[in-house]
């Protein structure tokens, strides 16, 4: 969804090929959207670096049940957190050492299984509020690409969304 408002911010559309969807942007940033399962990310991130002679420069965008809903948290390395989809980047990459924007998805409710709630869509008073969080985390993409990841995370990390109703 980050990568989707980015793309619609920077006024640009995503082209398929098998694995993936892509776009260069006019600012020098290539969004890229794995096609395959979340858990299969690792295949798709290793084989577009290596396809299209990149340097190591990416970030990676994932969910996290671990911080409260609408939080980001940027981090320049670290483990997958039981993350699946950071898992598998991990083991494609044999490293831990990328780095990635976290958002804040909260806690599954009490008898919920998590897989049942990371694919279910947000509930009514969080559709309202996703908008302000995804371009929160787009302004945090902005900031990394132009001031680095150090000022994002001195930015980001220490802030939440002004979220209003």
């Amino acid at each position: 969804m980050v990568v989707d408002r980015l793309a619609e911010k920077l006024k640009v559309s995503f082209k398929t090929t098998d694995y993936y969807q892509f776009v260069i942007t006019d600012i020098s940033l290539t969004l890229v959207k794995p096609m395959l399962y979340m858990n299969n990310s690792g295949f798709v991130v290793s084989y577009y670096l290596s396809r299209n002679k990149c340097s190591n420069q990416f970030i990676v965008i994932v969910d996290d049940i671990s911080l409260p809903f609408g939080r980001i948290r940027i981090r320049e390395k670290g483990g997958s957190g039981g993350h699946n989809g950071l898992a598998s980047i991990i083991s494609a990459l044999k490293s831990e050492n990328f780095p990635r924007l976290r958002i804040g998805i909260g806690q599954p409710p009490v008898g919920v299984s998590l897989t049942e709630y990371v694919l279910s869509e947000f509930n009514s008073s969080e559709k309202k509020l996703l908008n302000q969080i995804l371009n929160f985390a787009c302004d945090a993409i902005l900031v990394i690409k132009e001031r680095g990841i150090k000022t994002a995370m001195s930015i980001y990390n220490s802030s939440e969304p002004k979220l209003t109703l």
